[in-house]
């Protein structure tokens, strides 16, 4: 026996079945950001690389244009790889 709900309770289903997606997929989410944001260093580490090359990018170009002497050169290239040196070490 229905008790008077006939066909007409469908959408509780419905929304049910919708709500158990909802969470689910929720809790697939947040466990996929937390592997990722446990990974030691990957992120950082790269977003790091990219500015070390660039800083270097820039002394080489400042080198080319005659902005900066030779001496120049070597000693702020060397205070980039002492730079991220200590970095990776805190790492």
């Amino acid at each position: 026996m229905m008790w008077g709900w006939g066909l007409g309770g469908w959408w509780m289903w419905a929304s049910g079945a919708i709500l158990l997606l909802v969470l689910v997929a929720g809790f697939v989410i947040a466990i996929v950001l937390l592997a990722r944001l446990s990974r030691p260093g990957d992120g950082h580490a790269a977003d790091q690389r990219r500015l070390d090359d660039s800083a270097y990018r820039m002394l080489e170009s400042r080198l080319a244009g005659g902005e900066i002497t030779t001496d120049e050169f070597r000693a702020l290239s060397l205070a980039l790889e002492e730079g991220a040196a200590r970095r990776r070490a805190a790492a």
